[in-house]
């Protein structure tokens, strides 16, 4: 698919100027007026011939050879003529708009998803932006919304990148239209903005471009805006136009709307009439769904219907419920004379009949109707945002000071993905678990993990007492589900959440039938005592939750889909009264980070010592901090585990270590120069896993992370070749350390998208692992004080596509870094 369009979400317009204003030559002109008056005579069903020159070409006719010339001439003509045609009905009439009446359409937003925003809401508006072709939205300016991440590009209504979110663009005027249908006000600050993300998730279209909503006749809408000669209308601001409401106080006097009371009563000559039981506010709730040619149909087969609404009460009722809410130009007229005066009905037709949409439509009245087409598709989503509004309301509602001071004052660092795939369309919701300080401090607790038919975390919840308070579906019975629970003691408190969340299978991958989700759980408390929810089976990677230093856990929040399964999930947090941190806490990468279950048990003392800490609390070895891939399009960054290669947990390991070695697979083909102006092809190496050896007489194993095996299909799983032993001799890669000789590795170069990498030591030497030799690369050194004692690679990205199984078999490196500790003390010790 080559270049296309993406359209405002509220009114189905573009999202920049059209260019697409016709010729303002007489000529052009003219011809313009010809077509649009045979436009509406075929229209109207009259047979219009193609050309009205046709006669007169036949008539200058008179010869063979002056018939031959005509017809050429006429031919040539006629394919100008087409082609001047063409052009013109996919161009406005600059009598009708001008190119000042469609700057309006450049001033756009858009309504996006922040997952790590720190507040309880998480969607987010945008700076302003413009459309920026192939389905992005480029944020020029930065917003003053507290949740907008940062100027940029961003995927509008679906994304190719496993790490993005969509977006949903949209014009600054259409959204005070959407806010006061929402709110009744024009301010769009009291949108629950989190609710309408929601909502039009919920609608989004096949096409990528547009919402699922019906936008009204607007025939512009197509890969690419195209510019329909009368429909100028819908590319009208539908903003409010002060001129509007001074035509209208010249105008509305002049249309005589004065009362004709009727005294005509034929009700004795009914004989049958199917609607005489439809009492006169059943009507009120008909007529809205109706149009008035609609409504005056029913009026003329039903004397009931027109006796009830020959009434003058009910058309002012119909202007104020049916005209008012979006034609706003008509408020102060209203308001100031008295309808009891008027003929509504003729004002409530006559209002109606300037405000309809149709092809061809001028004047100044434009802008409202294309405003009242705009207020339909606002009043769609109103039904849907309005219902989710009150759901969540619901389970809002505490009374208690306290409480909702708590909730007021609580903030959420991030919210990470927790299963996959991720869910298309998933709510936000949040559960506050404490509700007065006394309760961390005095009560014991009972935690309950609730989990589906296929093992994954459906609820998650706390009971003090007899108080159950349940994060995720509250209603139990539509999800078969099987209950764990643990018992908090009082005086202890959740420090740590830690999910076990299971691997996404690269077999399974490529056949879009690969699931992660979680598990299992465990807990830390804030004492340091570990307590299982569910016991984790082997082979489960870990989140960790982790609460800030000087917070305290309140609640949770998270994403649920239909079937209730948590999609994403993160702490609430709240620090006692008068104790707030100085700084604003901050997650350290490590806890935002999905880990392999080796990282969560690494050695945190010396030799002789068994205790152990995880990575994302180590007392005294840190990561080097890196950047995620920006565009990444096999899997979400929160569902990849990151595994830790400790090749030394102190100073008298790395006096032991004496090989780091690869697991390496051919991954195709690369070319590259021959250095004589000429090129070669070579093969191009995947690393699947490392490896770390030992000098013999250390009783240390070899340590490894990733795969030491080539890639096996799933039919030889449970029966393996003999020649696809672990390890492998022939596919590895060695890089001899002389550690006793006190040499240790220095620096880490990792090359784009972590295709390959070096390690260098301090003598200078280095081995290269992976990939095709690489011009550029990053390069990763310990800090003064600091030495390198250990890698940290994430195996995320899929394989070549194997012709043996036409499937991805193996993941490679998406991203490396390097693990380092206090060289000053570990002297010490």
């Amino acid at each position: 698919m080559g270049s296309y369009d993406c359209y405002c979400a509220i009114c189905g317009g573009p999202l920049y100027t059209v260019p697409g204003i016709g010729d303002k030559s007489e000529k052009a002109l003219a011809k313009r007026r010809r077509l649009i008056e045979k436009a509406k005579r075929r229209r109207a069903g009259e047979e219009v011939p193609k050309s009205d020159d046709e006669a007169e070409k036949s008539d200058r006719a008179t010869s063979d050879a002056a018939m031959a010339d005509a017809e050429n001439e006429t031919q040539t003509q006629e394919e100008d003529g087409d082609e001047d045609d063409w052009m013109e009905e996919h161009s406005y009439d600059p009598e009708v708009i001008s190119e000042d009446e469609l700057v309006w359409l450049e001033d756009c937003r858009c309504l996006g998803f922040n997952a790590d925003a720190p507040g309880i809401s998480k969607a987010f508006i945008s700076g302003r932006g413009s459309y920026d072709n192939h389905g992005d939205f480029l944020v020029r300016e930065s917003g003053d919304d507290p949740n907008d991440p940062e100027t940029g590009n961003y995927s509008c209504y679906q994304s190719l990148n496993a790490n993005d979110t969509p977006v949903f663009p949209f014009h600054e005027a259409c959204h005070k239209v959407l806010a006061r249908s929402l709110t009744g006000h024009d301010d769009v600050e009291k949108i629950d903005n989190d609710i309408l993300y929601h909502v039009m998730a919920q609608h989004t279209s096949e096409s990528g471009t547009v919402l699922n909503l019906d936008y009204g006749e607007i025939k512009g809408l197509d890969q690419c805006w195209e510019c329909i000669l009368g429909e100028e209308h819908t590319v009208r601001n539908p903003a409010p136009d002060p001129h509007v409401l001074h035509i209208l106080q010249e105008k509305m006097p002049l249309r005589k709307f004065s009362r004709l009371p009727t005294k005509l009563d034929l009700a004795h000559r009914v004989r049958q009439d199917l609607f005489e039981k439809l009492p006169i506010d059943i009507l009120h709730l008909i007529f809205p769904y109706l149009a008035p040619k609609q409504i005056l149909t029913l009026m003329h087969v039903s004397w009931h219907i027109f006796s009830s609404t020959c009434n003058n009460s009910f058309w002012k009722q119909m202007i104020r419920r049916e005209i008012l809410p979006w034609f706003w130009e008509t408020e102060p007229l209203i308001l100031q004379e008295s309808l009891d005066d008027l003929d509504c009905k003729g004002l409530y037709l006559w209002l109606d009949k300037i405000t309809t949409s149709t092809r061809w439509m001028n004047g100044p009245f434009m802008g409202v109707a294309n405003r009242r087409r705009v207020w339909a598709v606002c009043e769609n989503l109103r039904t849907f945002y309005l219902k989710q509004l009150a759901e969540d309301a619901g389970s809002r509602i505490d009374d208690d000071e306290d409480a909702q001071e708590i909730m007021t004052e609580s903030s959420s660092l991030q919210m990470p993905l927790i299963l996959y795939p991720n869910l298309k369309v998933a709510r936000t919701i949040s559960k506050q678990w404490i509700r007065s300080w006394g309760e961390i401090d005095d009560k014991p607790a009972v935690l309950e993990a609730f989990w589906n038919s296929e093992g994954s975390l459906v609820r998650l919840g706390v009971i003090f007492g007899s108080d159950r308070r349940v994060f995720g579906q509250e209603d139990s019975t539509k999800v078969k589900t099987t209950k764990t629970s643990a018992l908090i003691p009082a005086r202890e408190w959740i420090k740590e959440i830690i999910l076990h969340i299971s691997e996404v299978d690269a077999f399974k991958y490529s056949r879009g039938e690969s699931k992660a989700s979680a598990k299992a759980l465990t807990l830390t408390l804030t004492s340091g005592k570990s307590l299982e929810v569910l016991a984790p089976t082997p082979g489960l990677n870990q989140r960790a939750l982790v609460v800030s230093d000087g917070l305290h856990l309140v609640g949770l929040i998270g994403q649920i889909g239909k079937e209730g399964v948590i999609s994403r999930l993160g702490l609430l947090q709240c620090a006692y009264p008068c104790e707030e941190p100085e700084e604003s806490p901050d997650l350290p990468q490590t806890q935002r980070l999905l880990w392999n279950a080796g990282a969560a048990k690494l050695a945190s003392r010396g030799p002789m010592h068994s205790q152990t800490a995880p990575i994302w609390n180590h007392p005294h070895i840190r990561m080097v901090p890196f950047d995620p891939p920006a565009n990444y399009d096999d899997l979400p960054t929160d569902i990849l585990p990151h595994h830790v290669l400790l090749w030394a947990k102190d100073i008298s390991e790395l006096k032991r270590m004496a090989r780091i070695s690869a697991f390496v697979v051919e991954d195709g083909m690369t070319t590259t120069s021959d250095g004589k102006g000429g090129s070669r092809s070579r093969p191009f190496h995947s690393v699947l896993g490392m490896q770390v050896e030992y000098e013999r007489r250390y009783w240390e194993p070899p340590r490894t992370i990733g795969s030491g095996h080539l890639p096996t299909p799933e039919c030889e799983i449970d029966y393996p070749r003999l020649d696809k032993m672990e390890w492998a001799d022939e596919h590895m890669m060695h890089f001899d350390i002389d550690g006793p000789g006190g040499e240790i590795v220095t620096e880490i170069h990792v090359a784009h998208e972590a295709i390959a990498f070096k390690l260098r030591t301090n003598r200078g030497r280095e081995s290269h692992f992976g990939g095709p030799e690489w011009p550029d690369f990053d390069v990763l050194r310990a800090e003064e004080g600091e030495i390198l004692v250990g890698l940290v690679v994430c195996f995320g990205t899929h394989g070549e596509l194997s012709a043996e199984t036409e499937s991805y078999s193996y993941w490679k490196p998406t991203t490396i870094t390097g693990l380092v500790m206090s060289e000053i003390e570990e002297q010490a010790k």
